[in-house]
């Protein structure tokens, strides 16, 4: 017997507080979440682009449907406004956009939108465009994981609540991966884990792809990613599936997770991607308990202050 999630909590770590976003229309699940950040404009900042507001948005992507077990067509969002109770909305899609490659044991990831502001404090003329990536998992038909990348470029309205999307189509992965993370460092995307294996059990690899600083536009980045390959970086030293992963700095932190006989594992792995070097086991690789699955992530030591 399976039963539905009818709601989505969430930590307010500052407060320590546990509490629900607002329902999805559909029941889905394998979706691939990720947030991407618009701007609010007042009209004076239009001509001038000195000051605006950041909207935050939670971004779905794919999955399956909880009755029929269909794929997912739409992309759902939801914009976070002070005061305000946040609803989902269906992302619409451009005439021009490619369309979307159903898929379930994917990643997403928002490019980092570093090139925001500009130095001197003025918005870049195309920093309210976000680029979401949508790598690999399980398409339709085959259900094999796959190597594609889709990207969605999320252009916003001048309040910065709505979006509207257009797919292109990526660089595809050097191997086909489902099930594993996805991060980025600096100027490049790292895909992590989650190798397709047809014959026994085989280490799961990272590799990566460099992209252009942000400031660049999202039309230039998304013809730049069309023409970029990836490059296999390193093998993990050790067999390890149903990990979770994080990055701090310049370190890939691969955390937990079970080896080939199934056993849960108690140790983590660090990956320097400056050195390209795996770090050897310090105090803070060892974990107090062993757990599969899960998601780590990476907070602020304080608030964000937009």
């Amino acid at each position: 017997m399976s039963f539905k999630i009818q709601f989505i909590p969430y930590l307010d770590i500052w407060s320590d507080r546990w509490s629900s976003l607002a329902t999805l229309p559909t029941n889905l699940f394998y979706v691939s979440a990720t947030c991407c950040l618009s701007l609010e404009f007042s009209s004076s900042s239009l001509r001038k682009h000195k000051s605006a507001v950041v909207r935050e948005h939670l971004v779905v992507v794919g999955g399956l449907h909880h009755d029929s077990l269909e794929f997912a067509d739409d992309v759902y969002y939801l914009t976070f406004i002070a005061n305000t109770s946040p609803t989902w909305c269906i992302m619409p899609l451009r005439e021009s956009s490619a369309p979307f490659v159903h898929r379930f044991g994917h990643c997403s990831i928002t490019l980092n939108s570093n090139g925001l502001m500009r130095p001197g404090g003025q918005f870049s003329k195309n920093s309210s465009d976000s680029i979401i990536l949508s790598l690999g998992g399980k398409s339709e038909g085959s259900y094999t994981a796959s190597s594609s990348v889709l990207s969605v470029t999320a252009i916003s309205n001048t309040s910065g609540s709505e979006l509207i999307g257009s797919w292109s189509k990526g660089p595809d992965m050097v191997v086909q991966r489902a099930w594993f993370h996805c991060h980025q460092i600096g100027d490049a995307i790292y895909a992590i884990g989650g190798d397709k294996s047809d014959a026994g059990f085989l280490y799961p690899t990272i590799e990566m792809l460099s992209i252009p600083h942000y400031t660049e536009g999202a039309e230039r980045i998304v013809k730049h990613l069309a023409s970029s390959q990836w490059t296999h970086v390193t093998r993990f030293h050790r067999f390890r599936q149903n990990f979770t992963v994080t990055a701090v700095g310049c370190r890939i932190f691969i955390i937990g997770g079970s080896d080939e006989y199934y056993f849960n594992l108690t140790c983590s792995d660090v990956f320097n991607t400056e050195s390209g070097l795996w770090e050897v086991e310090t105090n803070h690789t060892i974990l107090n308990s062993s757990f599969c699955g899960g998601q780590a992530i990476t907070v602020p030591q304080q608030p964000y202050s937009w």
